[in-house]
């Protein structure tokens, strides 16, 4: 069986992956410069007389990469005629009875329109135990204590990512479990600057940066420039208390502002309005950014994406625009 890997964080590495196929297969006319490449290989790939193939697509989490090409329209620069930048990529995905296709997204949107509406897989939220396993072998020894184990998974919500790079730091530095609990505790910024710190991990794409803040930074700015209204509720819950937060104070919150910019609403318009909040709420969702509790109709937020969203905000100096 033929695997290949698809880098698809941004329209250049998705071409490039596609290119690299094209070249170690050999497939004619892939050196010409006016060649689609993306179309000679899902169209190689689909051939019948082909052996059967596992194509993995990393990191597809860009809906509109995919599916919407106006964004790229507009950010396509002037007199470019390179393919790789053409928008709709989905339909370069190949399509037969003899290939499968794994998909890894932090877009649950994105997920389901990929895989045409089947079943996603979701990978869960890891267990106490787990995270505990997971701290005793990165950090190889048997003898930790097991409180401050127990402790350190706590402070880190069982994130895989964050104890990662909790393990990375403390090994970096020589430091004991004691030593980063007192970091840890230390203060809200600390542990931010903590979570922003790059670490080596084997395996992981050197072009994707790994601190836990970075990546979910990658994420708050694409949400940003995709789904304004998705970002500035982003922006106005993480400084709520992070749990049980009201769907229907949401709700009243983008119904005053549309009356603030223009009094005399009419009814289809508030309908209009009433979508678009459940749209940008299924934004936030899709990203895992907030939890949806639907007996009560509350939210709840992740301690840590509400610290790290607290400092991009102040970063760009956005804060005192919240309220407007």
């Amino acid at each position: 069986m033929s695997i290949f890997w698809i880098h698809a964080s941004d329209p250049d590495r998705f071409h490039q992956s596609f290119y690299q196929i094209a070249e170690s297969c050999q497939i004619p006319g892939y050196d010409d410069p006016k060649a689609n490449i993306l179309s000679l290989v899902r169209a190689l790939l689909e051939r019948n007389d082909q052996r059967p193939w596992l194509m993995i697509i990393d990191n597809a989490d860009d809906y509109e990469m995919f599916f919407d090409s106006s964004e790229f329209r507009r950010n396509q620069p002037e007199g470019t005629n390179e393919p790789t930048l053409k928008p709709n990529l989905g339909r370069y995905i190949p399509e037969c009875s003899h290939g499968s296709i794994l998909i890894t997204t932090r877009n649950k949107q994105a997920g389901v329109k990929l895989t045409k509406n089947r079943r996603v897989i979701e990978v869960v939220e890891m267990d106490q135990a787990e995270s505990s396993q997971l701290i005793y072998k990165r950090l190889e020894n048997d003898k930790l204590d097991p409180g401050q184990v127990s402790l350190l998974t706590t402070r880190l919500e069982n994130l895989p990512l964050a104890l990662v790079q909790a393990t990375a730091f403390i090994q970096e530095n020589s430091l004991t479990l004691a030593n980063y609990l007192e970091l840890l505790n230390e203060s809200d910024n600390t542990l931010v600057e903590l979570l922003s710190q790059p670490f080596e991990e084997l395996g992981r794409d050197s072009t994707i940066p790994n601190a836990v803040t970075n990546t979910w930074m990658i994420s708050f700015k694409q949400i940003r420039q995709r789904y304004p209204l998705a970002s500035d509720f982003l922006s106005l819950l993480c400084y709520f208390n992070r749990q049980e937060i009201p769907k229907l104070f949401i709700l009243h919150y983008e119904r005053e502002r549309q009356r603030h910019n223009q009094e005399d609403l009419q009814h289809n318009e508030i309908a209009k309005g009433l979508f678009e909040v459940e749209r940008a709420l299924g934004i936030l969702k899709a990203f895992s950014f907030i939890k949806e509790n639907r007996v009560s109709e509350t939210f709840n937020m992740h301690r840590l994406i509400q610290l790290v969203v607290q400092k991009w905000l102040t970063t760009r100096g956005e804060i005192q625009n919240l309220g407007r």
